[in-house]
């Protein structure tokens, strides 16, 4: 084979090379990593962070959120660290319902499935939820709730406007959290 021809073939499988990288990077899902919150997962998109804080009769509770909001998808990881009083008075499952509760007020949804986990000490739940019918139609998501100690994570992803799901999305957003110290679900 000559020079010419091996050059041309290397320079072809370079560009096909480059090409298939620059793909991966054009999904523009990357990894996030929260030192303060304690975790990662790979989001589509840049969070941006948000604070507020919750006034409850054990203490007050400051939410941390990190949100990718897309035209129909939003994608979000909240902690908040609970007042140990909170854990006392009210015991993991507890706090997972009232957590679930919260969120299906927020997003105005009506749950479809829920169900609470728990493995060696690691309480979580799941969550799938609709749109109620009158105030939030053609929404849907998925939600997982971790409580570690005396902190509670939410992982939420939000479809709207009636678009059909991509599985595959929501899937690696939930799939690719992880908690330091923990080895995923």
């Amino acid at each position: 084979m000559g020079k010419t021809i091996r050059f041309a073939m290397l320079v072809g499988c370079l560009a096909a090379a480059a090409v298939g990288k620059a793909a991966g990077a054009a999904d523009g899902w990357r990894l996030f990593h929260s030192e303060a919150g304690g975790f990662q997962v790979e989001t589509p998109g840049e969070p941006a962070f948000s604070e507020s804080v919750d006034k409850t009769f054990v203490g007050s509770v400051t939410n941390h959120l990190f949100t990718v909001a897309l035209p129909f998808e939003e994608f979000t990881v909240e902690y908040s660290d609970l007042p140990g009083l909170a854990l006392a008075l009210a015991g993991p499952a507890t706090i997972l319902k009232e957590a679930k509760e919260a969120l299906l007020k927020d997003v105005r949804g009506d749950e479809l499935t829920f169900r609470l986990l728990r493995k060696k000490g690691d309480d979580r739940a799941e969550l799938s939820y609709v749109g109620h019918v009158d105030e939030n139609p053609g929404v849907m998501g998925f939600a997982r709730f971790y409580l570690r100690g005396g902190r509670i994570y939410v992982l939420h992803a939000m479809l709207s406007g009636g678009r059909p799901i991509d599985p595959e999305r929501v899937s690696r957003f939930l799939r690719s959290f992880l908690i330091e110290g923990s080895k995923g679900d």
